[in-house]
């Protein structure tokens, strides 16, 4: 294999890698910490002309970024901070309630947690395979010529 395409190899591992990080951080967060986050990502602050910042939305709700951050990752928020964050992304305060059967939204967020979880699984053996990949190429052999069987002493 060519040193470019050696490079190119390497370089749609590390993206393909860095992709695969991103959906298995994706699914192990909470459905509501990600449905706030995509919701501020959504939203052009009007100061700035760019995408609403964790920053801007803490400092409206009066905590740390830090503290705010969590909610958009790991820790999902009580009813009047949920409110809270909704007025501060610059929604109504209902934004991230459900409205009408609290056991159907219960129902549709418990549904999309098992969707993204079956994703995280799927993701756990395509990276296998990629680590295999590496190695193979690490060792010398382009992933094209991988054989399922070691080549038998001649």
């Amino acid at each position: 294999m060519s040193t470019t395409g050696t490079l190119r190899t390497f370089q749609n591992q590390r993206k393909l890698r860095t992709f695969l990080a991103d959906l298995m951080e994706e699914a192990q967060t909470p459905a509501l910490c990600l449905r706030i986050r995509k919701a501020r990502e959504a939203i052009i602050d009007p100061e700035t002309g760019k995408q609403l910042t964790q920053a801007k939305v803490a400092q409206r709700m009066g905590i740390s970024e830090r503290w705010y951050r969590k909610f958009e990752t790991v820790k999902e928020p009580t009813m009047p901070q949920l409110r809270q964050i909704a007025v501060a992304q610059g929604y109504p305060e209902d934004y991230f309630t459900p409205a009408g059967n609290l056991e159907e939204a219960t129902a549709q967020v418990v549904a999309e947690a098992d969707r993204l979880h079956s994703l995280g699984d799927g993701l756990e053996e395509v990276l296998e395979a990629l680590r295999s990949q590496i190695e193979e190429t690490k060792r010398g052999q382009p992933p094209s010529e991988q054989t399922e069987e070691p080549p038998e002493p001649g």
